[in-house]
């Protein structure tokens, strides 16, 4: 999974009575709110709806983005003399205007290869059950009796660099393929001139091998698409990918105690000016409790109470915000009060 750190405090500020999740039950005295950061913690998935969260890991998965200078995002090309990749390819798309097309032919002085790859980074995490699902077309399937063929791959490092290499073999004829240490192949040979879906659990492939090489520090370091044609074969193999993806199926949940079942101050930073305090609530909309800030304005005073959470202090590792991320938050509240003439607020924060 693609670490997605999110640099924020999450901070609810309250100047008149809220409720969030519900009414008023036990008041935390002031030395329980002494806040004490927890360990991090994993929770279940984030839902949307009936559906689990999933993130599209890779950049420009369809072909469709471009820089400034008008080049085509995210993916490189790499091969011999004798290969072409055009990451802008038209003639045969799955959706939208392009596609990514990668070709080659051999010569009478050498093979000839091709690559169109992407380099992820962060990497994504093998442990969180990767996804990879890869529409492609064999457009050219060339000299299969010759040993050309089509392939898509995977770089996988953990901590201590040490590769993992995984080959899913789309089209081919009498080459041969045999797994050995740390690379995998797995043949999966395709009509040609059709479109084909390949999806793969990575993390699954990977424990079917060798469930040693499934560890919290393995990533997806580059995905692979390749052509490979032999020595003195002329003739050209073409493979065409589209629309692709590389997801995890859960979700990392970043908020520790969101639903307030333990003490707050063990999860959350808190504050407060009399008169305003905060209390454990009975009323929830899901769990047992829920948290009650609470204000009662005075003509000596003004009342203020905040809660937050403050990421950036408890992860040590952490990244912005980019489009290849999607970020999630959610909660339940409830508000009540009497406006009195002067300023009364309830708001969320996001720094």
């Amino acid at each position: 999974m693609r670490r997605r750190f999110i640099v924020i405090v999450l901070t609810i500020l309250f100047t008149t009575q809220i409720l969030i999740s519900g009414g008023t039950n036990s008041v935390l005295s002031e030395d329980e709110a002494v806040s004490q950061i927890p360990v991090e913690q994993k929770s279940t998935a984030i839902s949307d709806g009936a559906n689990i969260l999933k993130t599209n890991i890779l950049e420009n998965p369809s072909f469709e983005l471009f820089d400034s200078l008008e080049r085509p995002t995210g993916h490189i090309f790499y091969g011999s003399g004798y290969s072409d990749g055009n990451l802008t390819y038209e003639t045969v798309v799955n959706s939208g205007s392009y596609s990514g097309n990668v070709r080659s032919s051999g010569s009478n002085i050498d093979d000839g290869w091709g690559q169109m790859y992407q380099v992820m980074s962060p990497r994504p995490i093998v442990t969180d059950n990767l996804i990879l699902s890869a529409p492609y077309y064999v457009e050219e399937a060339g000299a299969l009796d010759q040993g050309s063929y089509s392939s898509i791959g995977l770089a996988l490092v953990n901590g201590t660099n040490h590769w993992v290499y995984i080959y899913y073999i789309v089209n081919y004829g009498s080459a041969s393929f045999s797994n050995y240490t740390n690379s995998i192949y797995i043949q999966l040979n395709s009509t040609e001139k059709q479109w084909h879906t390949l999806v793969r659990n990575i993390t699954a492939d990977l424990m079917d091998y060798n469930p040693g090489f499934v560890d919290s520090t393995r990533g997806v370091n580059t995905l692979y698409f390749t052509t490979s044609v032999e020595f003195g074969v002329y003739e050209v193999t073409s493979l065409v990918v589209d629309d692709v993806s590389l997801v995890d199926k859960t979700a990392k949940e970043w908020v520790t105690d969101g639903g307030f079942e333990t003490n707050p101050a063990l999860s959350w930073y808190l504050n407060r000016y009399t008169p305003a305090w905060f209390s454990k609530a009975t009323d929830a909309t899901d769990g047992e409790y829920s948290l009650n800030i609470t204000i009662t304005g005075t003509e000596q005073s003004n009342g203020y109470a905040s809660i937050y959470d403050s990421f950036a202090d408890r992860y040590a590792t952490h990244t912005t915000i980019t489009d290849k991320m999607f970020q999630w938050i959610e909660f339940d509240w409830k508000y009540f009060g009497t406006y009195n003439g002067g300023d009364q607020n309830a708001y969320v924060r996001f720094t």
